[in-house]
């Protein structure tokens, strides 16, 4: 190889490293950046839930919600705000089989755990009506809004669909 060769490998070793050193160096700040965007969004869902927690808490939601003032009053295994949390994950399996992970989850088990039965859920959920879950939807986005920072474009919420259109030919 002539030295001019040399020169222009040289050139392009040193070119390719710092091309890859800045590739890794812009990867680590979109990383850190990803990390404080998640650090923002984790402490935004801790407050989000702990407003949740004070509202379903309170003694004037439960009175509202239930059925008969008698409704929720003893201690019991499955008390109010355990059964609307329970309701509000996504059930996926049958009824007793998510109230035992429920259970699982909440009581750091290794193996699913009994505490409820599928009867004994369908029995609390008759005595409280379906407003319960309507009212924290309504509270939780009126928090949202006043917590949030939303971009607005002249005052209003700019919510955009994309109009494109996709055809999907069914595999044969």
């Amino acid at each position: 190889m002539d030295t001019d060769g040399k020169i222009w490998y040289n050139a392009c070793v040193v070119s390719v490293c710092d091309h890859v050193f800045y590739a890794e160096e812009k990867r680590w700040v979109f990383v850190r950046m990803r990390i404080g965007l998640a650090r923002r969004v984790l402490k935004f869902c801790a407050k989000l839930v702990g407003f949740l927690k004070r509202i379903a808490f309170s003694e004037e939601f439960l009175a509202r919600h239930r059925l008969s003032p008698s409704d929720f009053t003893r201690h019991r295994k499955l008390p109010f705000t355990t059964l609307v949390v329970f309701l509000m994950n996504q059930l996926r399996a049958s009824l007793q089989t998510e109230l035992d992970r429920f259970f699982k989850v909440i009581e750091s088990s290794d193996v699913p755990v009994r505490r409820v039965t599928k009867s004994a859920a369908c029995q609390a959920r008759k005595k409280f009506t379906h407003e319960v879950f309507v009212e924290l939807l309504h509270r939780t986005v009126e928090w949202f809004y006043q917590h949030a920072a939303v971009k607005r474009w002249r005052g209003f919420r700019l919510i955009a669909f994309d109009g494109r259109t996709r055809h999907v030919v069914a595999p044969s």
